[in-house]
């Protein structure tokens, strides 16, 4: 073990970037063009989209990995620990794999005068990690065109999940603006995925496809996936399988059809498929935890497609007794509340551990307005748990802010695991 730690606390020296200052690729671009373009050492897949771009990214993974091969995945942002953001072969990678990449990084960047930001720099050392892999798999980490990740020069497949409002101080305001900026992941010639996608901001995204020459299969169009009777079916023009996985909630399906079409066109097997999606596990979205008999359920809604969906999943469930509550600072925040006094009419408001953080009290003030019931936990979520788990006849959910998830994962003690399993070539 390398107990020279210099690359780690580089990489916690580094700030994110605020949104004030200048916004670009040249930083990135240099210190990889200084390293020898590791992000075009291995064959990739590149993932954009609103919501879905980390269960779609750990399934493409799966998938891979079900195939035989070595897999590195990167993800922004993580729940509770930075090595979530380096997978390889389903597993977080060692923290001296990070910090043995992060001192690269630092020598170049003293070198050449450049100081990236944190998520440049992460996404970086994830390049430098995986360079030696099969397979790399990037999640975009903020929107697409001026993404770090974005450096990669000619990715197997691109992919856009889905387009929905998040963001908009920096992406823009109308799903338009926000499609354009995810949009920009596509390259000359590029082979594109598409998810659902509302007429408008599909259009927009087409325009730029087509300007790029780029294939483009989109879902329902050109593949889908439908419910079979306990299990779901996969067909596009080829083929047609059923396939059984442990992701909830019916927005899953898009994400996993876009996930089973990405892997196709990169060779993947429909045996290699339906082992992949059976195996893909994805924490904090609908994820199930058994605690004192009681089933709690965790899920990163953070933004109004988000919400929606747990909506969705929570009325077929008839979970809408009460909900747990903690968000961060957005413009449509209080779009984001009207949609839960909507459905649950008793909430418990939490503080997230951010400076982002809307205060628990201010979360209380504007839904008590509604005919909700609410109370104000801030940061005792431990207490809001028990007196949650005592009063609801049935399982409890808390949702909003990655950073709340993050630390109830933390708090309950769940166990890790794997994000999906490597079988052996054949």
């Amino acid at each position: 073990m390398n107990h020279d730690l210099t690359g780690i606390q580089y990489i916690n020296s580094l700030t994110e970037w605020t949104g004030t200052e200048k916004f670009d690729l040249n930083t990135v671009r240099e210190l990889c063009r200084s390293l020898g373009m590791p992000q075009d050492l291995v064959p990739s897949i590149h993932v954009a989209g609103t919501n879905g771009k980390g269960s779609t990214s750990a399934v493409i993974s799966s998938i891979l990995g079900a195939s035989g091969y070595n897999v590195g995945l990167n993800i922004s942002p993580h729940l509770e620990d930075i090595m979530e953001r380096f997978v390889i072969n389903g597993y977080k990678a060692d923290i001296s794999e990070l910090n043995y990449s992060a001192q690269e990084l630092k020598k170049v960047a003293s070198l050449v005068g450049l100081s990236p930001t944190f998520h440049e720099a992460v996404t970086v050392c994830a390049f430098l990690m995986f360079k030696n892999h099969n397979w790399a798999v990037y999640e975009v980490g903020l929107g697409g065109r001026l993404d770090a990740s974005n450096v990669l020069s000619n990715p197997i497949v691109s992919v856009i999940t889905n387009i929905n409002y998040d963001h908009q101080l920096i992406l823009g305001d109308t799903l338009s603006k926000i499609a354009t900026e995810k949009a920009g992941i596509i390259k000359q010639n590029a082979t594109v995925v598409l998810g659902k996608i509302d007429r408008e901001p599909n259009q927009a995204i087409l325009e730029i496809a087509n300007s790029n020459n780029a294939k483009v299969y989109q879902y329902e169009k050109d593949f889908i996936v439908t419910s079979k009777n306990e299990l779901l079916s996969y067909k596009d023009n080829e083929v047609e399988f059923d396939f059984h996985t442990n992701l909830q909630g019916n927005y899953q399906h898009n994400n996993i059809g876009v996930a089973i079409k990405a892997a196709r066109l990169a060779g993947a097997s429909v045996e290699n498929c339906i082992s992949g999606v059976a195996n893909a596990f994805w924490p904090g979205r609908l994820e199930k935890i058994v605690y004192r008999d009681k089933s709690i359920w965790l899920d990163c809604a953070h933004n109004i497609g988000g919400i929606r969906a747990l909506k969705e999943f929570s009325s077929n469930k008839e979970l809408n007794h009460l909900i747990l509550l903690g968000i961060l600072q957005r413009p449509d925040w209080q779009t984001i509340c009207d949609e839960v006094s909507a459905y649950w009419k008793n909430v418990f408001c939490l503080t997230p551990n951010s400076k982002r953080a809307i205060p628990s009290k201010e979360l209380c003030d504007y839904l008590s307005c509604s005919e909700v019931k609410v109370r104000d936990f801030n940061s005792s979520y431990m207490d809001a748990i028990n007196v949650a788990l005592n009063e609801s006849p049935s399982d409890i959910i808390i949702t909003g802010s990655l950073y709340l998830i993050g630390e109830i994962r933390k708090l309950l003690n769940v166990e890790p695991r794997p994000l999906w399993i490597k079988h052996e070539r054949k």
